[in-house]
């Protein structure tokens, strides 16, 4: 068994050696070389039982320091207490300069963000103000029309009720009214101003029926009736404002006469210009009483010759000034209060008031 056990120890000692070559060295051995393989073989079997035993006692021995080595160890741990209180302080340093910095940071931040927020709010500030007054100018710009829009609407109506008016005074030209004529039951007005018209101007019925366009009577309202007892006005509408004004001359040279009495014959105004012509009075009587003939104007005025100079006054702020300048402020404002009673006192003297000079 030998060459067997010599394997097992060149297994276990020698791995470097091939079998062979352990073969080889094992029939070189002598007895003594026999004896020295088995014991080595004996120990090399408890081997495995001993090492464990030896290591258990080297680390038993180096866990227990020596007396020398348990000082240091105290200095050490001394040292190490006092690394680790530096090491802690030097982490408190470093944590109170974090939060210090933390707190700096945060207060740039919320600086910054206070700034931006500021900008933004001024922003929104400046934009409302601007929104503010362009909203105001639009509110006034919108007022300012609707203002101009009702000075043209009644800028408008009153150019249609001008119009309105002008076409009715354009009509009423062909008008003219009759005064005194008597008043009997069941008259045809038409037919009799056909025959006294046809009588007048000395022409044939026919030629004048042709140029009437209707005639009727004007009724007087009871209470002026019976104040005044007179009939109402004829109405004469022609067709042609040719034998209107032929009419008109006529009577500036003859009396129409009918039944007995004497006719007035006038045009027909409108009441609107009526009213208007309420602020000439004051002229047209001063212009009576010089003996100086006036001509209305339409829609508005007067117009006469005096010193051979035509006027036309067309307003009624110029009725005014003309009599202050051509007359006196004060002869003027006599004469119309005074009227008669200053004729009677400078008869005598040839000068009355309200003479034109």
């Amino acid at each position: 068994n030998f060459p067997n056990s010599l394997r097992i120890l060149s297994r276990r000692l020698w791995p470097l050696l091939s079998p062979d070559q352990l073969e080889e060295y094992s029939f070189s051995f002598s007895p003594p070389s026999v004896l020295f393989s088995s014991w080595i073989l004996g120990t090399i079997e408890v081997l495995p039982f001993i090492l464990p035993l030896l290591k258990a006692r080297r680390v038993f021995q180096s866990s227990i320091p020596p007396l020398e080595h348990q000082q240091r160890g105290k200095i050490s741990r001394q040292e190490e207490i006092r690394d680790l209180d530096a090491l802690w302080l030097k982490i408190k340093e470093e944590f109170r300069q974090n939060e210090t910095h933390m707190e700096k940071k945060l207060g740039e931040m919320q600086e910054s963000f206070d700034k931006k927020i500021e900008q933004a709010v001024g922003e929104m500030s400046n934009k409302i103000k601007d929104l503010t007054v362009r909203t105001k100018s639009l509110e006034d710009s919108n007022r300012k029309m609707q203002r101009e829009m009702k000075d043209q609407r009644r800028e408008a109506g009153k150019i249609k009720e001008n119009f309105e008016e002008l076409n009715k005074s354009q009509d009423q030209q062909l008008n003219l009214k009759f005064r005194g004529i008597g008043e009997v039951r069941d008259e045809d007005i038409k037919g009799k101003m056909t025959i006294e018209l046809a009588r007048w101007l000395a022409l044939r019925e026919d030629e004048v029926a042709q140029t009437i366009e209707n005639a009727f009577r004007i009724k007087i309202r009871p209470k002026q009736n019976k104040q005044k007892k007179t009939p109402g006005d004829c109405l004469v509408i022609f067709r042609s404002i040719e034998m209107r004004n032929r009419i008109l001359k006529e009577s500036y040279q003859k009396k129409l006469i009918i039944d007995g009495r004497p006719i007035i014959i006038f045009k027909e105004i409108p009441i609107r210009l009526l009213r208007k012509r309420e602020g000439y009075k004051q002229i047209v009587n001063t212009l009576r009483k010089n003996g100086i003939q006036h001509r209305w104007e339409f829609p508005e005025g007067i117009s006469f010759f005096y010193k051979e100079k035509r006027f036309k006054i067309t307003e009624i702020q110029e009725v005014s000034k003309f009599l202050h300048d051509t007359i006196g402020r004060f002869q003027c404002s006599a004469d119309i209060r005074n009227g008669q009673t200053n004729r009677k006192e400078k008869k005598k003297t040839g000068k009355v008031a309200g003479i034109i000079p």
